[in-house]
This record gives C-alpha cells, sequence and structure tokens, in this order.
C-alpha cells in the first residue's frame, strides 16, 4: 500500500498536480525521504513562479503545503521575488533595529559626555566658591570672588593691600571704606596741627594704596 502510494504521489509531481499530490501524502506518515525533498523543491519553485507573476496568495499557498521550514537562501529568492515588499522598502526596514541601537548608544553616550562635562564644571565651582563674610556694622553679606588656587598677580597684589589695611581677603567694599576713612583722618595734613612732609607722605600714599585696592577689586570682578 505504502509503495503504491508513493507511486501516485510521484505520478502526480510529474503531472505537476501538486495540491493533489499534498493529498495523497497526507494519507501515510512516511514516504522516501527522498520523494519528500523533491516534493518540496517543486513546491518552492512554483511558489516563486506565482510570486513572479504578482499572484502572491497562490504561492502561500505553494509554501503551506510544504513539509519542511524554508531556508535562509529560499527566503532571500523569495524577497527579491517580491514575497516581503519591495526588496528596497524590506532593506530599509531591516535597518530600523541597527538605527535604533544606534541612537541609544549614542544618547547614552552624550549623556556620559554631559554627567562628566557637569563633574567637571561642578569641581570647579567648588574650587571657585564664593566665601561669605558678615559686615560687622551693617550685617550685609560681602562675596569675595578670589579663585581658590589661583596666584594671579592682580589677586596677589590685591591680598596684599587687604593686609595693609589689616583687613581679611573676604571683608567686603563697606568694610575697606570704614578702614580707609579711619586711616585718612589720622593722617590727613589738617590732624596735624601745622604742616608735616612726613604726614603729607603717608596722606598720599594710603590714598594711592586705597584707589588701587578699588581697581583692583573692578579687574578682579569683586562684588559689593
Amino acid at each position: 500500500y505504502a509503495d503504491r502510494l508513493e507511486r501516485e504521489f510521484r505520478a502526480l509531481m510529474s503531472a505537476q498536480q501538486l495540491r493533489v499530490a499534498g493529498g495523497v501524502r497526507a494519507l501515510f506518515h512516511q514516504i522516501h525521504p527522498q520523494a519528500v525533498l523533491e516534493y518540496d523543491a517543486m513546491l518552492f519553485q512554483e511558489a516563486l513562479e506565482w510570486y513572479r507573476a504578482n499572484r502572491p496568495d497562490v504561492g502561500e499557498d505553494m509554501l503551506a503545503l510544504r513539509s519542511s521550514n524554508l531556508t535562509m537562501p529560499q527566503h532571500l529568492s523569495l524577497l527579491m521575488k517580491g514575497r516581503y515588499g519591495s526588496p528596497i522598502m524590506f532593506g530599509l526596514w531591516s535597518l530600523v533595529p541597527l538605527l535604533l541601537v544606534l541612537y541609544v548608544f549614542a544618547r547614552k553616550r552624550e549623556q556620559e559626555r554631559q554627567k562628566h562635562t557637569a563633574t567637571l564644571f561642578a569641581e570647579e565651582r567648588m574650587q571657585a566658591r564664593v566665601e561669605h563674610d558678615e559686615v560687622p556694622h551693617t550685617g550685609l553679606g560681602v562675596k569675595f570672588d578670589g579663585l581658590r588656587g589661583r596666584s594671579s598677580p592682580e589677586l596677589i597684589e590685591y591680598n596684599g593691600l587687604m593686609q595693609d589695611f589689616d583687613l581679611p581677603p573676604g571683608a567686603g567694599i563697606h568694610d575697606i571704606k570704614s578702614e580707609y576713612r579711619k586711616r585718612i583722618k589720622l593722617v590727613h595734613p589738617d590732624a596735624q596741627g601745622a604742616p608735616s612732609p612726613d604726614a603729607s607722605d603717608e596722606f598720599i600714599e594710603l590714598s594711592r594704596r586705597y584707589e588701587r585696592l578699588m581697581e583692583l577689586r573692578k579687574i578682579l570682578g569683586l562684588k559689593r
């Protein structure tokens, strides 16, 4: 019985009656393996012809009769015949997952770069953090913008002049003016009772230092 069915099966394949051959094939569980391979190959070629004729519905019916899965070369052949749409569009759509992966990777790299930049900026801000001192007479906060770790000639000169006035570097302009007024009264020529060359020199020097101090505050960008 099996031999008769196999002969009938091959005869139907030879007559290109593939659908009927599929029905005969379904009647028994095992046919000669070579016959099954030949049957699947014929179905695949028939499906390609239907896809080439722009009849994908019949092509799908032919593929559904196969007993084995399609191989990768067969998938590529069907792709070129339009089973998955236009080959160009299929190629473009197949790039979407890759582009998504590249986009996620690029976004992650950009976030890491921004995080690194923000960290460096925060460290620089910490090094340049402004110290706040309370002004004794006014209660106003004064910012000193001299950068830590920075030793520019202007900053060194500024700190030296502040030491001459017995003031800390973070003292505000109110402290400076107050100390200057107090000292200028002591060396003012009118306060000596009689003309004195030494008093005049001290007055000029103190005024020069005060003016230079105000000038350096502008250069260093110190706030009032």
